[in-house]
């Protein structure tokens, strides 16, 4: 058992990243440690494919939204590693993804005195006295045992893989977060029929680089809809994540939060940016100069069944329209089918998989769904009445709408707002992590020569 800690964190991706950068600023010598089962902070590993580029403007980073005078800034990232005018002279609107990746590594370094990695956690329980539970305690799969007052899990959302693949995954078959290594261990073992299942920008990334890197592959891709989308990203739908729109989601009823969800689809799933579909269907075209069509784009499609066989995977497909049935055996399959979100549906989970093991002690929605508050905190259940602070980071998009998704829209805010909920229940004051702007003294403009 290590010394009990202020604070628990599990998992160090951007989320408790962002928070540890929170606490420093707002709140230092808080006892914080966090839990990452990764050797190092690496953030979206399996999709650093080449020229792929992040979706967000790259100040909406880990820190600037609520301090733009942090330590922890991109812009300050690339003058500290002597990067700003190369980075400044590609003209760039949205950084490289590895780039981004650096950034986030970079930043994660300066807590690696509060980070032990390498560690799985598999166990989160109460503990406590006869007054009720007063902390966690949380164990890994590598032996190692932790006690804190507040516990925040920011473990990421959990991949979503539908069915008939649900019942398939192995090495042949599997979620995008798991795509690099296991398709270059495939392709050197002989895989070349390769089917992608989706139409995200994720999925067209991927085609991309199987026709860019594997000359040999022949990618199929299976679509239920015509083709490819447009993502919305006009202006006026991206004002969609900004932080004003939070609280009219979360109070929104289950019927509307539905409807806002499907107005704003587009902006963030099953849909890809134009830069990389023009890319995509110039590839195609080049393929088509070349007299070889490599690639199948198999749309209208809705997948009734797969089977292994061998080492092969046999997958049946309905035309939706022509109710036509068609066969495909290919070497492998990489679901590009997202993530799940809180809720009672077949491709959601009702809690968090860590916290099932305290589901009677945490409050359920009329759904049957682990209940939310606003400040990201989960309440105790009538049963057990009170439990210690316990925060989600970064899995709320279905309480608190889509800038909550896994991206990097009001990640910073959030961890703000964590930081200040934290401190209460500690009994601490939050500290101004920047003094703000003195008012200009009367008669400057005079001083400086202008009147």
């Amino acid at each position: 058992m290590s010394e009990p800690y202020d604070l628990i964190g599990i998992g160090f991706g951007p989320g408790n990243i962002a928070l540890a950068i929170a606490l420093e600023e707002m709140l230092p010598g808080v006892k914080a440690r966090f839990l990452e089962a990764k050797p190092t902070a690496n953030w979206q590993e399996a999709m650093m494919l080449h020229r792929a580029n992040i979706q967000h403007h790259p100040s909406v980073d880990l820190v600037t939204p609520r301090n733009p005078r942090s330590h922890y800034t991109f812009i300050n990232y690339l003058f500290e590693n002597d990067l700003l005018f190369k980075h400044f002279n590609l003209g760039l609107e949205y950084p490289l993804r590895k780039e981004y990746a650096k950034y986030v590594q970079w930043t994660a370094r300066h807590f690696d005195h509060s980070v032990d990695y390498n560690q799985h956690v598999k166990e989160v329980s109460l503990v406590g006295s006869d007054l009720g539970p007063q902390g966690y305690r949380v164990k890994t799969a590598e032996g190692a045992e932790y006690q804190g007052r507040i516990l925040v899990l920011a473990t990421g959302r959990a991949p979503y893989a539908p069915a008939p693949f649900d019942k398939l995954l192995s090495e042949r078959v599997f979620h995008l977060n798991d795509y690099l290594p296991r398709i270059n261990r495939l392709v050197e073992q002989g895989a070349r029929r390769i089917a992608v299942i989706g139409a995200s920008q994720s999925s067209v990334e991927i085609l991309l680089d199987l026709c860019n890197r594997f000359p040999d592959v022949e990618p199929v891709c299976f679509i239920r809809h015509f083709s490819f989308r447009l993502k919305d990203t006009n202006p006026f739908m991206e004002a969609s994540v900004h932080p004003e729109h939070v609280a009219p989601f979360y109070e929104a009823s289950e019927e509307d939060k539905a409807r806002i969800n499907a107005d704003l689809k587009y902006l963030n799933y099953s849909a890809s940016d134009m830069d990389i579909l023009k890319d995509f269907y110039l590839t195609l075209y080049e393929h088509e100069l070349d007299g070889r069509k490599r690639v199948s784009l198999v749309n209208n499609h809705e997948i009734t069944s797969a089977v292994q066989d061998g080492k092969s995977i046999r997958i049946t497909s309905k035309h939706i329209y022509q109710h036509t049935q068609e066969e495909r055996a290919v070497d492998a399959v990489v679901l590009a089918t997202g993530f799940r979100d809180l809720g009672p549906g077949a491709h959601q989970e009702r809690i968090p998989a860590l916290l099932q093991p305290l589901e009677r002690h945490l409050r359920m929605d009329a759904r049957g769904v682990l209940h939310v508050n606003f400040d990201y905190s989960v309440n105790a259940s009538e049963r057990t009445g009170r439990i210690p602070p316990l925060f989600l980071n970064g899995l709320c998009e279905a309480s608190h709408g889509v800038s909550d998704a896994g991206s990097f829209s009001l990640l910073s805010l959030r961890a703000g707002k964590l930081a200040q909920e934290i401190a209460q229940a500690l009994d601490r004051k939050v500290t101004t992590p920047f003094p703000r702007a003195r008012p200009k003294a009367e008669g400057s403009r005079k001083e400086l020569g202008h009147g």
